[in-house]
């Protein structure tokens, strides 16, 4: 057995059953061509080392047997920029999260002892949760494109999201979301004395998520009392200032954009004061200090803070951005109204 027959040998169990033979028969052909090219370029025989140069110089036999495999491509090029946007807000998602959950446990003084141990744990948790994003994130897009699915549905000119932005709310929009925002605020200015007496077909249906922690052993922490129940409030009044400057005048859109900047800069402030400041539940019982340890909750908890954190960043950039671009129309609109009469 010469050395193409070698070769030949580890090709021939990755190549496709049918079409097996062909394949053999095609680079049988064309490594004995190779050969014999080189031995004229030389002027004799080659050597053994010379032949095995030849075949290393095609490729290794489980590559060469993967050209004739199927073509097939986890992402394909249509998806691969969806990913890599995606891949990135992960990589910035996870980034914010475990350096707000640092800062949260050197802020906390109540394990010193194990800082080290914990910081480390953070460090691990960085990149355990980040490949495990990604992974979900290219899962979920290879199914899409394996599937052949749609998920921004079908295109229709009349529904376009982003001619909607800067675009006026109706009154009855703006109607309906100070309604709904009024009934949010009166309920959290109650809640802490709903929480105190929790009045029968109110307060008890209403404060049943907290009745239901503080019976498996969770309880609210002292920073909701006044810190953020105040911080939240304001917030929430500052956003449904917002609703009532689109009702009042929705030809202006700058002053509800700047409001919004404002809201979500409260945000930002809730989130931080939450990470900083926490913790947000103190548990108490054994049954949930369990669960804890085991699906590390507090984690996943300081995790969530932090990219909703992080979304109302965004979201004040985004406020702040459009706030200054309708300025600036508003401002442009009179000179050229102007330079049209002078005309």
């Amino acid at each position: 057995m010469d050395l193409i027959d070698k070769y030949l040998d580890g090709v021939r169990p990755l190549l496709p059953g049918d079409q097996r033979d062909d394949i053999l028969e095609e680079l049988d052909g064309v490594l004995r061509r190779r050969m014999e090219e080189k031995a004229a370029e030389l002027g004799r025989r080659l050597t053994r080392k010379e032949e095995e140069a030849v075949l290393s110089a095609y490729g290794h036999p489980i590559m060469v047997a993967a050209r004739y495999g199927p073509q097939q491509t986890l992402i394909g090029p249509e998806f691969f920029p969806l990913w890599w946007l995606g891949a990135r807000a992960v990589v910035v998602i996870d980034i914010v999260a475990h350096i707000a959950q640092a800062m949260s446990v050197l802020v906390d003084g109540s394990q010193t002892g194990h800082l080290a141990e914990r910081l480390g744990s953070i460090w691990g948790g960085f990149f355990s949760f980040g490949f495990a994003l990604i992974g979900a994130l290219t899962i979920s897009i290879a199914v899409v494109e394996r599937f052949k699915l749609q998920p921004f549905g079908t295109w229709k000119p009349d529904n376009n999201p982003f001619r909607k932005i800067g675009k006026a709310p109706s009154r009855v929009e703006s109607g309906a979301a100070i309604v709904g925002a009024l009934f949010g605020i009166a309920f959290w200015i109650a809640l802490p004395w709903i929480q105190s007496w929790g009045p029968f077909l109110f307060g008890r249906v209403i404060i049943a998520p907290i009745s239901t922690m503080q019976m498996v052993g969770v309880a609210l922490g002292p920073i909701w009392f006044p810190t953020l129940w105040t911080m939240i409030l304001v917030g929430s009044l500052i956003s449904v200032s917002a609703n009532f400057a689109d009702l009042i005048d929705p030809a202006d859109r700058a002053r509800p954009a700047l409001i919004r900047m404002f809201a979500a800069l409260m945000g930002v402030a809730i989130g931080l004061t939450a990470l900083l400041a926490g913790p947000l539940f103190v548990i108490t019982g054994p049954t949930s200090r369990a669960l804890d340890r085991l699906l590390e909750l507090s984690q996943w908890l300081t995790i969530g803070i932090a990219v909703a954190t992080l979304a109302h960043f965004i979201a004040a950039v985004w406020y702040g951005w459009q706030f200054l671009r309708l300025r600036r129309e508003q401002a442009a609109r009179p000179a050229q109204s102007n330079g049209a009469a002078t005309g």
